[in-house]
């Protein structure tokens, strides 16, 4: 398993970041967070695990447990509303186990959100769940369809968007993503250039192998990655930068750049804070075709690193004429 892997190589390159400073090779760019409606309401398989959860992990609405990541997703959600009507045509998935059915949020409870969201100071958003418990309306049941509807992670909602509204069946957008249970061993991962060289590799070798049955070809196809320039983007950037990358792939007309820029923002904006940011980083000159893909494609690989979610995805695209 790439978990395993990952683990021996860690121990492996520890010796080398802490003898060597290792120079990286990346632009950070840090924009002003922006706001834009999420969207997607894909049903995650199941829902997570709340017992298991140590205490910073998670937060609590009356006595339930929420994971951090999707805590943050419903929290955005609230304060990116522009009106009620915003919260009340977002169709909310009907949690299994809840007692109360229906989906969406009535407009009187959404009135409620705005009014009690606009007499927190000094910005007027929410900051904790529990800031939610004393509107009227809001109670246990919405919450746990709350939480159902915001646990499928980010990357699968970008893609089912994108087929759902964007493209269709003769393209093939796919992702490889690794989550990380601790969040030590990722941010580890994630603020080391070498150790996450070695994760990417790994992923790339699970993709090429998958897509040719090549072992040979599969260990050939990390090679250019460490030949490729990194740029690295966050924010309104890397919704440019992830929208530019689809949108070479066939640019004569199939969809317009601002059309997929609006799902590409949505993916990289869902997280308020800047230790919740979704980070692209794009391996500048990397040949998809061949090693990842076979058949319209375009040149650069995107790395998209989930702070909030703990996860590390390395996407692929091609277009079947």
């Amino acid at each position: 398993m790439i978990q395993k892997h990952i683990n021996l190589k860690i121990n492996k390159l520890k010796g080398v970041l802490q003898s060597k400073k290792i120079k990286r090779r990346n632009i950070n760019m840090r924009p002003m967070p922006t706001k834009h409606k999420l969207v997607g309401n894909i049903l995650p398989d199941s829902m997570p695990e709340l017992s298991n959860l140590t205490s910073s992990s998670f937060q609590i609405f009356e006595g339930i447990k929420v994971p951090n990541q999707v805590a943050e997703r419903i929290l955005t959600f609230l304060n990116q509303a522009q009106d009620a009507k915003t919260i009340t045509n977002y169709e909310l998935q009907n949690n299994p186990n809840s007692s109360e059915q229906g989906y969406a949020i009535g407009e009187t409870v959404a009135i409620r959100i705005l009014e009690k969201r606009n007499t927190l100071l000094p910005f007027q958003q929410f900051r904790q769940l529990a800031e939610l418990e004393d509107i009227s309306g809001l109670g246990k049941d919405k919450m746990m369809d709350l939480i159902y509807t915001f646990s499928i992670p980010a990357d699968e909602v970008f893609r089912s968007t994108m087929y759902r509204d964007v493209i269709g069946e003769n393209w093939e957008l796919n992702f490889n993503r690794t989550a990380f249970e601790q969040s030590s061993q990722f941010l580890e991962i994630a603020t080391h250039p070498a150790l996450l060289l070695e994760t990417i590799s790994q992923q790339v070798n699970q993709i090429s192998i998958k897509k040719f049955d090549n072992s040979a070809l599969a260990n050939f196809a990390s090679y250019p990655l460490r030949q490729a320039y990194i740029e690295t983007f966050s924010d309104e950037y890397a919704a440019v930068a992830f929208a530019f990358w689809l949108y070479r792939v066939d640019a004569d007309n199939w969809f317009s750049l601002p059309r997929v820029l609006t799902y590409t923002r949505n993916y990289f904006n869902p997280n308020s804070t800047w230790d919740n940011r979704l980070e692209l980083q794009l391996f500048k000159g990397y040949p998809n075709n061949g090693l990842l893909t076979q058949s319209v494609t375009n040149i650069d690989l995107p790395v998209v690193i989930n702070y909030a979610e703990q996860s590390i995805t390395v996407w692929t695209v091609q277009l079947n004429d």
